[in-house]
Order: structure tokens, then sequence, then C-alpha cells
């Protein structure tokens, strides 16, 4: 009698256990630090879509998963764990924007750069061979 009920509960918990390791790879963003992560991860612009495409694929997802999974008489309740899944695919989004943001102020600054550079040395009028010379030479790192 007392050897069935502690059989019983054993089951119980392997199931329960099951269900836990259903979530896992959803709260894998919650143990890395996702700034350093898309700091140094993300570089090119197909690597941020893919990113937001994953963010918004795995926020359907979650929100298909039931808000109760019965498991023999016990029901767990999913709404935590959804809930905090959505606040770390809602984090991961934010990142990935103001990443994506900083990279292009970035790429704009260097463009900016590169330009103000270039109209200063076109400006210039060369008035010795050894100017002319430099002036040629700068037209051809411009190409």
């Amino acid at each position: 009698a007392i050897s069935t009920v502690y059989q019983n509960a054993e089951r119980l918990f392997e199931q329960l256990k099951k269900v836990k390791k259903l979530f896992r790879e959803h709260v894998l963003l919650g143990t890395v630090d996702l700034e350093a992560v898309v700091h140094d991860s993300l570089t090119e612009v197909h690597q941020w879509e893919a990113n937001f495409k994953m963010v918004k694929a795995k926020g359907k997802e979650v929100s298909s998963i039931d808000n109760f999974i019965k498991v023999d008489c016990i029901s767990v309740s999913t709404a935590p764990i959804k809930a905090t899944i959505e606040d770390h695919l809602q984090r991961l989004g934010d990142l990935l924007t103001s990443s994506l943001k900083k990279a292009s102020q970035d790429h704009i600054q260097n463009v900016e750069q590169f330009l103000n550079g270039a109209f200063e040395k076109l400006e210039m009028k060369p008035e010795s061979i050894d100017e002319i010379g430099q002036a040629n030479h700068f037209y051809q790192e411009m190409r």
C-alpha cells in the first residue's frame, strides 16, 4: 500500500520533470548576458534580420503554449514561465533595436568622416608638382 503510493509519487515527479524540460530552451535567454552576446555577435544586417524574425517566431510559439498543463492529478500553471519568457524576448528585441541603431549611427559617422576628409582634400588646389602627386595619390585611394 505505502510502496504503491511512493511508486505513483515517483512516476508523477518524473512526469513533472518532463514538463520542466519543455521550458528549458525558452529560459536560456535569462542565463546569459544578452547585451554582450548581441554586441559581440551582430555585425551584418542579415544577422539582425534573422534575430528579429527569431524573436517574433519565439513570441508566437510562447503564446501558443497552454496556460495549464495537466499531469495526472496536478495542474501546472504556465503563466509565470510564459511571462518570464515574454520578458526575455522583449528585452532581446529591445537590445537588437538599440544595437542596430548604434551600429547604423557608427556607420553613418564613419561615412561622414570619410566624406569630410575627401571634400577637404578635393577642395585643395595643388600648386606644386608634389601637391599634384599627393592629390593624384589621394584620388587613387578614394577609388
